[in-house]
């Protein structure tokens, strides 16, 4: 628990520079939103937890481009993001689209999908780590988040990816945690 505790505040000092530059930020800036945030890692939804230790994360997301494809698919924002296990785990990088739907103007739903690359093992006899079977993975994301104010947000944040059985194994791995964003 202490170390849950230090960890919250080091991630809030580190955050505030980000705050600060979000209301400088000029409205037609590329990026739309910063997410940063810390996750169990391996959650275990299955019989077994193969993994250990916490992700930090960090997710950039841009505006809609209004390109007329995108805009049939109903303006997701597109995303890269990367998260860094604090137990030398799987890390990964990814990238997707983003489809976000407020209610009562505090509250939002944030669903993502998309692809993401990590350096964990594809197969291994070491039941301390999880088998991913492929490189290159599937990704979903389910953020439930509250405004706090104009710019600033918080959010529990699930994530999933997995080869979606296009390699052997497809054990998959899931992440829950907290996220703090700032709009531009």
């Amino acid at each position: 628990m202490k170390i849950v505790n230090l960890t919250l505040c080091i991630l809030i000092y580190l955050i505030w520079p980000i705050a600060a530059l979000s209301e400088s930020r000029r409205p037609d800036s590329i990026i739309n939103e910063i997410r940063i945030g810390i996750m169990e890692h391996d959650v275990a939804t299955r019989s077994t937890k193969h993994e250990d230790g916490n992700d930090f994360t960090s997710e950039f997301f841009f505006r809609s481009p209004g390109i007329r494809f995108l805009e049939v698919l109903g303006s997701p924002r597109p995303s890269i993001g990367f998260s860094v296990n604090n137990n030398s785990n799987t890390n990964m990088m990814y990238a997707g689209l983003n489809w976000d739907l407020r209610a009562f103007e505090l509250l939002f739903l944030s669903v993502g999908l998309g692809g993401a690359f990590h350096d964990g093992e594809l197969q291994s006899s070491d039941p301390e780590r999880q088998r991913l079977g492929s490189r290159a993975l599937f990704r979903a994301a389910l953020a439930a988040g509250f405004k706090f104010n104009k710019r600033g947000n918080v959010s529990v944040l699930f994530d999933h990816v997995s080869n979606g059985h296009m390699a052997y194994p497809n054990n998959g791995l899931e992440k829950l945690g907290l996220q703090f964003g700032f709009t531009y």
